[in-house]
């Protein structure tokens, strides 16, 4: 989460494409010497966890901001839904896939598996940028740290739609003279 702010403002200067990519190749690199150096001094180990994760927790948050970059307000709720559904599947999936190649080449397998698929979004992301112009600066919204929001019913969508904010009602005062229940044996 250490990440999520710097690695945000940072794509609010610069092409998104190229942060995610870095941030992708970073994963990549941390995940190939965790692999190749691997068993590691247990503070070492730990360090290169914490610098392959701060990478990539930033990938969701920076993929949202980018594709709404490209789109009207009216289609951001498409969208986010469809990465939505694009994220769960692979969160119901990785897992099965990711034990399954731990089972068959050991515990070492997990940050293969992991450098591998952040590799592979390096190669696809730099071969977008080849082929498309960067948005703007002029069209670019600002970075959204998905972290923050939350995802349940209680949504509050009216900053980005342009309504009226939702007002919660405050929760009833306590009534005097009430006591907690007694518990039964």
């Amino acid at each position: 989460m250490l990440t999520q702010y710097p690695v945000g403002r940072l794509s609010d200067r610069v092409d998104r494409r190229t942060v995610i990519a870095s941030m992708c190749l970073l994963g990549t690199v941390v995940a190939a010497v965790i692999e190749v150096f691997g068993p590691l001094p247990r503070a070492l180990f730990l360090l290169m966890a914490a610098l392959f994760s701060g990478a990539a927790l930033t990938l969701y948050s920076l993929s949202v901001s980018h594709v709404n970059d490209k789109l009207a307000p009216s289609q951001m709720v498409g969208a986010s839904s469809a990465l939505l559904l694009i994220n769960g599947t692979a969160a119901a999936f990785g897992p099965a896939i990711t034990g399954g190649l731990m089972s068959a080449f050991g515990a070492r397998a997990y940050f293969g598996t992991l450098g591998t698929l952040t590799g592979a979004l390096t190669l696809y992301d730099l071969w977008r940028k080849a082929r498309r112009q960067p948005v703007p600066q002029s069209e670019k919204g600002p970075f959204i740290n998905t972290r923050e929001l939350v995802t349940c019913a209680g949504l509050d969508p009216a900053p980005m739609a342009g309504v009226e904010p939702l007002e919660l009602p405050l929760p009833r005062a306590p009534v005097k003279g009430a006591g907690a229940a007694p518990s039964s044996p």
